[in-house]
């Protein structure tokens, strides 16, 4: 059963690289621009795996950071950050940040360990 990723990106190229990179490696990826389009889809589907930008349009990464560990019913859906920024003072785990420009390793290295997908 392939792995669900929420891809929640305003750059196109961004998400349309991500995108592919998940999708040719087995994931099925829901991919949205803004941070409003990603609680919708929140309240309709539980992904395995949330990928979100830094700047959305509407609530921005770390609003929709803090609004998914809110809810209780979303709250333990992993999630990635991607953000411009090296800063190691971001109010998120270190762990889950990917610095752009995005490495398409990096980002899948990080989606299949944290969405718990096995390596084929």
């Amino acid at each position: 059963m392939h792995k669900k990723v929420l891809l929640a990106e305003r750059s196109d190229a961004t998400r349309n690289v991500t995108e592919t990179v998940l999708r040719q490696n087995g994931f099925e990826v829901i991919s949205v621009r803004s941070g409003e389009k990603a609680l919708k889809v929140l309240s309709v589907n539980s992904p395995d795996l949330m990928i979100i930008g830094e700047e959305l349009q509407g609530h921005d990464g770390k609003q929709l950071y803090q609004c998914v560990q809110e809810n209780k019913a979303i709250s333990s859906v992993p999630m990635l950050l991607l953000t411009d920024s090296a800063d190691t003072s971001l109010p998120f785990p270190q762990e889950i940040i990917i610095t752009r420009p995005v490495d398409t390793r990096d980002i899948l290295e990080k989606a299949r360990i944290f969405s718990g997908q096995s390596v084929s």
